[in-house]
């Protein structure tokens, strides 16, 4: 029972950090995209 607990905790925890990461995951990704569309338009 305290494993699960544990492991719930982790997992919410985890949750958490995922929904900072993503975000800024997807602004850098954006910003490659749009540095690559850049490049190929100017080449």
């Amino acid at each position: 029972m305290m494993r699960q607990r544990r492991q719930e905790t982790r997992d919410r925890l985890r949750g958490r950090n995922d929904d900072r990461v993503n975000p800024k995951a997807e602004l850098e990704i954006r910003q490659l995209h749009e540095k690559i569309d850049h490049q190929l338009t100017h080449q």
